[in-house]
């Protein structure tokens, strides 16, 4: 995965990797660093998804934005050291306002 900023004409800027961006803050130019392209993300509603932690189904769809930067253990084990501190056992659970809208 290569990162552009938000700058840079199609074609033209650096295209830089998740390790050159992560700590970098803003492009040279001014610009936010996003993906290059949007990663087709692994199905997430598959009945293995459904028994997974938060914190496991968020390191698997971030995965294709490090880019093997960092690799799918020590991801894993950083985003579980991000998430181990909410109080709530689902992190972000979901509320039901009404049949149709959810929190």
């Amino acid at each position: 995965m290569r990162y552009m900023s938000t700058r840079s004409e199609p074609g033209h800027g650096d295209r830089l990797a998740f390790d050159e961006v992560l700590l970098g803050g803003l492009a040279v130019d001014g610009g936010l660093y996003i993906p290059e392209h949007v990663p087709k993300l692994p199905e997430a509603g598959g009945p293995e998804a459904r028994n997974l932690s938060y914190a496991e189904l968020a390191a698997r769809i971030m995965a294709p934005y490090v880019g093997g930067a960092v690799d799918d253990d020590e991801l894993a084990s950083l985003v579980d050291d991000a998430y181990a501190t909410f109080d709530h056992p689902d992190v972000c659970p979901l509320v039901a306002l009404d049949d149709d809208h959810w929190l």
